[in-house]
């Protein structure tokens, strides 16, 4: 199919710019000069305002972490100290226990202080055939207070010898 023999037209009014339809939207009252200027103040003072509290608030929690890094710090130190002194405990305590040992004890008093087993014929029993008893003895110088200390307990006891 060739066109050149074709009168079909062409329709311009495509390409011809079109109608907008726009509104009109009334326009806003002009703000005052002075009005306009206190509120970009506001917004500067509202975002120093913010800044510092942020601010603020970065600080807060950085020496926060300072604090407890110097205390694990200090923890650390002291658990290291106390593990140390468990240890030097149990050397310690083991160093007495041998030290300690019976067959030490012997040791030392043979050879250091001379001293021997003892021999059945060393043994002497003590036997006792009175019964126990306390005797007194009293002091002339006897205060006011003690005789009458004295005169009351022997009112009072039930034994008067």
């Amino acid at each position: 199919m060739r066109m050149e023999n074709q009168s079909t037209a062409y329709d311009f009014a495509r390409f011809s710019p079109r109608q907008q339809n726009v509104v009109a939207l009334p326009k806003q009252q002009k703000k005052n000069a002075a009005a306009v200027k206190k509120s970009k103040q506001n917004k500067v003072f509202a975002r120093v305002f913010v800044s510092a509290i942020v601010l603020t608030m970065v600080m807060a929690w950085i020496f926060s972490r300072v604090q407890l890094t110097e205390v694990t710090a200090q923890i650390n130190s002291i658990e290291k100290q106390l593990n140390q002194l468990k240890s030097e405990q149990v050397r310690m305590e083991m160093e007495f226990e041998s030290k300690m040992s019976a067959k030490k004890i012997e040791e030392y008093a043979v050879n250091v202080l001379g001293m021997k087993k003892i021999e059945s014929a060393q043994i002497e029993y003590i036997y006792v055939n009175e019964g126990d008893r306390i005797v007194l003895i009293e002091d002339g110088n006897q205060n006011l207070i003690s005789r009458i200390g004295k005169s009351i307990t022997g009112f009072l006891s039930y034994d008067n010898e």
